[in-house]
């Protein structure tokens, strides 16, 4: 399906992460992120299915993903704890989905 052609992916921001990460959208409504230098995958973000996520935003300065659905409604992704994540822990964001 052409639809599934169009999905972008980014490097996250210079100023907060010097572009350590790529994320993109996928067919199956979820956010990858990745490592940008070994290509592991780091973080996978995912509610309730909705189907494509073509494009997703990162914002330069604060741990916030936003992740609109093929559709137009948006997924607003918050990393709730501020310190950087320590082997053996899991982070944990708030996703708020908007109409």
């Amino acid at each position: 399906m052409a639809i599934e052609t169009l999905i972008r992916c980014y490097f996250s921001p210079l100023q907060s992460t010097a572009q350590k990460y790529i994320y993109t959208g996928s067919a199956d409504g979820r956010v990858y992120v990745y490592d940008s230098i070994s290509g592991d995958l780091v973080e996978i973000f995912a509610m309730k299915p909705s189907g494509l996520t073509r494009d997703v935003r990162w914002h330069p300065f604060e741990p916030t993903i936003v992740s609109p659905d093929f559709y137009g409604k948006p997924r607003v992704w918050q990393r709730q704890d501020k310190e950087d994540k320590l082997p053996g822990t899991e982070r944990v964001y708030d996703c708020r989905e908007y109409s």
